[in-house]
């Protein structure tokens, strides 16, 4: 039996009333500042809903009477504002955090985890307290509209201070990154102020704070800037406050307290609890409008049959397993056929005190490890290689502009055109800015020659048997898909439509106060079984506009996709765009736009959003009662719920794929069609997504969002680091390498 942790909310009358206005943001205003004591206000289309909660009634429009069954959007809001209301009304003093989703902070000192490892002078001034989140949802439930209300938990730092009274304590804070506090208009005195980062302190007088964002300062008044809510940080004040053993106890109070989500029968009863004591109050406005919310837990019992993903490694039948390392190991890649190069040139650019290693690493990748369970085949017997031709750049690593210059003098006078590098150092360093960092001045320089790169920490070429041979057999996958290997495709079902799936992403350059953002398009497609066709990526322009730009760059992919594949007149065409966020109806109009240049072929097409930051979590219970928990446990793979007739949950990894308790719950993903498409087969589309997560090549696991997403989310950190780097062209990714998986 699948739970949740949603609780359904069951009204108390059929139907209440409210006074409705025609819509304008003033006069929306206007009523929220005058009477926001008594009434509650919310926009509806072209209207605004006043919603009589307690006091004295007031005439502002026209009376209407709305029933539940028949009014789905505005129950759902008028839900969300008494709840709010009735939070307020019931613990008068306590500001929630947010509104929607209502947010706030437990006030049981057992619920801050470092409490009892401070000082007195430091207790509730620094705090890790629990953190209690209640989110109204719409849900439907056989075609029967409903709301449920969602009840999250975790953990909150926080420090009371702020800027001004941490300096005259002495703390330094250059440096580090702050907040601003902002009263939200109209919810002043009901919930906290909004605090949003602004910066990097640059100095402070005492009064004011110097803050400084994309090159350009501000003066800030210290009485609104407070410390971000970082454990490092918070941590230095109390170092600061009470010194180094104290912050040493605090740490190992912080990491040593189990998460609460370590447990899914210990969180699914704390979540049950808040409820329980939600049911202590009324919930009832003056308008009629009257609920309860259940005791248990909502039940899933509208699931998905969902078949295990089966992998194939030929073209031809039969080379098909349930597992992808072992059907590798079986029948070879997918493409080994048709793969080139055969032989390819690795360059592996590494400083002189480290050649040895290098040097063995680097026969170990391509001839295996003998005393190591899972690599003894290497790159070349297992990928179906002839052989790998090394060659050695040795430059020290820690000089960007001389790393830089010996790779681009070397690959001017190299005599071979290498096919991938390997190079010395990794993807994050801890504290170091990226233009200044010698990996990525090197990893510039190379795929600008359209080479695509490898790290490879020092340290792991040391390493042997099986420490060594289980590095490898990821490395050995990566390395063969950066080269422009397929090492294998999922099992579709055949279709006479033509299919292609299009993951949308894009990465924000932020610039300089005062000049407009710019974005950069990012696009990655395959086809239907989950080969990598291409990826695409948008010259830097401003949000205005990007869409234009995201429309022509869609446009000449499906262009060339269609003469590669020698697409007939008439032919039926499907395509699935997968996105990381929520379309708003600008993005929806822009593919629209592009399905229309395309008449000359029968196009369906879905949009598709997969999101992990949602407030759903999925239980899974052994026993036959929602209320027993004794028995509950995270879902495994591939079990799901249906949200509605457009969205379903689904975990594309579960309780097997969580190898220690404090790796945290897994998190199913939420998958959610967009009502303006064409192709709104649900079944099919969690299907594909469910294959297509474990098709990442960074990995024989399967990943939490399919590749189309996980691959433009690689793309867009890889460019927002690389654009740091002094004389670095994105336009390299127009080349070859946009056959290739050079973002892994």
């Amino acid at each position: 039996m699948l739970l949740s942790n949603i609780y359904e909310i069951i009204p108390s009358a059929d139907k209440f009333s409210v006074q409705t206005l025609p819509y304008t943001k003033d006069q929306l205003d206007e009523l929220r500042a005058a009477h926001n004591s008594n009434y509650s206000f919310f926009r509806h289309a072209d209207e605004i809903i006043a919603i009589w909660m307690e006091g004295k009634r007031e005439p502002f429009g026209t009376d209407r009477t709305i029933a539940w069954k028949d009014a789905p959007e505005i129950c759902h809001s008028a839900t969300r504002h008494l709840l709010f209301r009735t939070f307020i009304r019931k613990l008068p003093g306590r500001a929630p955090l947010d509104f929607a989703p209502l947010r706030f902070l437990s006030q049981n000192k057992k619920h801050d985890l470092i409490r009892d490892s401070l000082p007195e002078s430091l207790k509730d001034v620094a705090t890790y307290r629990r953190l209690i989140e209640l989110d109204v949802r719409r849900l439907s439930r056989e075609e029967t509209h409903m709301l449920g209300v969602t009840v999250n938990i975790d953990q909150f730092w926080g420090l009371s201070l702020n800027a001004a009274e941490m300096i005259a304590r002495g703390f330094d804070l250059a440096g580090r990154r702050v907040t601003e506090a902002k009263p939200i208009p109209g919810l002043s005195n009901l919930v906290a102020p909004d605090e949003t980062v602004i910066g990097e302190v640059e100095s402070t007088d005492g009064k004011t704070v110097v803050v400084r964002d994309s090159g350009q300062t501000r003066q800030v008044d210290a009485r609104s800037v407070h410390l971000r809510r970082w454990p490092y940080d918070i941590l230095d004040f109390i170092e600061h406050e009470a010194g180094s053993t104290l912050r040493q106890r605090v740490e190992a109070a912080w990491r040593g307290a189990p998460p609460l989500a370590s447990n899914p029968a210990e969180l699914l009863a704390e979540q049950t609890s808040v409820v329980s004591y939600l049911r202590q109050w009324s919930f009832d406005a003056a308008g009629g409008m009257k609920f309860t919310v259940n005791a248990s837990p909502m039940v899933c019992d509208s699931t998905l049959a969902l078949r295990p993903t089966v992998f194939r490694f030929d073209p031809s039948p039969g080379a098909t397993h349930q597992k992808p390392a072992s059907g590798l190991f079986k029948h070879g890649p997918y493409d080994a056929r048709r793969f080139t190069p055969k032989s390819p040139n690795v360059l592996v650019v590494c400083d002189p005190a480290f050649r040895a290693g290098f040097s063995s690493f680097a026969h170990a990748l391509e001839n295996g490890v003998a005393d190591s369970r899972y690599f003894q085949r290497g790159l070349r017997d297992l990928y179906s290689l002839h052989g790998m031709s090394w060659h050695f750049l040795e430059v020290p690593i820690n000089n960007a502009p001389r790393l830089q210059q010996a790779i681009q003098t070397h690959l001017q006078q190299a005599r071979v055109d290498y096919d991938i590098a390997f190079l010395q150092g990794e993807e994050v360093r801890e504290g170091a800015q990226d233009k200044d960092n010698g990996y990525f001045a090197a990893k510039a320089s190379l795929m600008a020659a359209g080479i695509p790169v490898q790290a490879v920490l020092p340290h792991r070429t040391r390493l042997k048997g099986d420490d060594l041979g289980n590095i490898l057999g990821n490395l050995a996958l990566q390395v063969y898909a950066k080269m422009g290997g397929t090492p294998w495709t999922v099992e579709s079902a055949g279709s006479v439509d033509h299919e292609i799936v299009i993951g949308v992403g894009h990465n924000l350059e932020r610039m300089p106060t005062g000049q407009s953002n710019r974005v950069v398009g990012i696009t990655t497609v395959f086809s239907s079984d989950g080969t990598f066709l291409v990826s695409r990526t948008t010259n830097a322009v401003a949000y205005d506009n990007y869409f234009d730009t995201l429309l022509e760059e869609l446009t000449q992919t499906i262009e060339t996709l269609s003469a590669d594949y020698a697409w007939r007149n008439g032919a039926s065409v499907r395509i699935v765009f997968h996105v990381f966020k929520p379309m708003k109806m600008v993005e929806v109009r822009v593919v629209s736009s592009l399905i229309g240049r395309f008449t000359r072929y029968n196009i369906l097409f879905a949009f598709v959003t997969i999101a992990l930051e949602h407030p759903y979590l999925l239980y899974e219970s052994t026993s036959g009662s929602p209320r027993d928990f004794r028995n509950v446990r995270a879902p495994d793979r591939l079990k799901n719920a249906v949200i509605d007739r457009h969205a379903a949950l689904i975990h594309l990894r579960g309780s097997s794929q969580r190898r220690i308790a404090t790796h945290g719950y897994p998190r199913a993903s939420l998958v959610r069609i967009h009502p303006s498409s064409t192709f709104t087969d649900l079944h099919y589309i969690v299907q594909q997504i469910v294959d297509f997560s474990h098709l990442s090549w960074r990995t024989f696991f399967p990943t939490y969002i399919p590749v189309t997403v996980h691959y433009s989310n690689l793309i867009a950190e890889m460019l927002q680091r690389l654009g740091k780097v002094p004389g670095w062209n994105p336009a390299c990714l127009s080349g070859p390498l946009r056959r290739k998986k050079w973002f892994l």
